[in-house]
């Protein structure tokens, strides 16, 4: 949630968020970002300070007790770092707010947002993986390691991060191959790669969390 009534700040956030694969709902009012929280749980809260009464959200946040939202301040004129931080925000983001800015701000809010999740396992895979990009390029690789939430992989021909691709693949022990739809995270110079896993059935995403988690599968019959 960004809570903002700045049209600038807001437009170069959602740009970050959209690059980050984070969804992302604005509120211009700390009611209604405070009556929407009441309803609905987020990971994360991007808090204006410039909006008056700001500090309410930021108050209503700390005092759930079993609430983990990591919370994000944007510095109005008259608060400070330390202020910000004795209220509960994790992170600061300063002004003027600029795309770098926010992206480097915003990962180190989504590195925190999901640290005991199921999914930070990365389990050790050797499967070899084809890739197929937008634009019809197709190139092969060898899976590394896989997690819920994507995979790492050496490339045998260079590429690109933020390509669209699809990952056809199967991991040791599946019989059935698995069609993926993902993104390049990351690469380095050395051929690795991190895929990130977008829009995954829960069909698809069950296979790789039993895959990762065999106890899961107890009690199921055989497919």
């Amino acid at each position: 949630m960004v809570l903002s009534r700045d049209t600038d700040k807001v437009a170069v956030l959602m740009r970050a968020f959209s690059r980050l694969d984070i969804d992302v709902v604005v509120c211009s009012e700390p009611s209604s970002a405070i009556a929407l929280m009441d309803r609905k749980k987020f990971e994360a809260v991007v808090i204006d300070f410039s909006v008056p009464g700001a500090q309410a959200l930021l108050k209503d946040i700390k005092k759930q007790r079993e609430n983990k939202t990591m919370v994000a301040a944007i510095l109005g004129s008259e608060t400070t770092v330390s202020e910000a931080f004795a209220m509960g925000a994790k992170f600061v983001l300063y002004e003027p707010i600029t795309l770098d800015r926010a992206l480097q701000g915003l990962r180190a809010v989504k590195s925190l947002m999901y640290p005991q999740r199921r999914q930070q396992l990365r389990k050790p895979a050797y499967a070899p993986v084809s890739l197929k990009f937008e634009a019809g390029r197709e190139i092969k690789a060898v899976v590394l390691n896989v997690s819920e939430g994507g995979m790492a992989v050496r490339l045998s021909e260079p590429a690109t991060g933020h390509q669209s691709l699809r990952a056809h693949f199967t991991l040791p022990g599946l019989r059935d191959a698995l069609d993926v739809q993902g993104q390049i995270a990351w690469v380095d110079k050395n051929g690795r790669a991190g895929i990130r896993f977008l829009r995954v059935s829960s069909e698809l995403h069950n296979q790789i969390k039993e895959w990762l988690f065999p106890a899961l599968r107890e009690g199921k019959p055989a497919r």
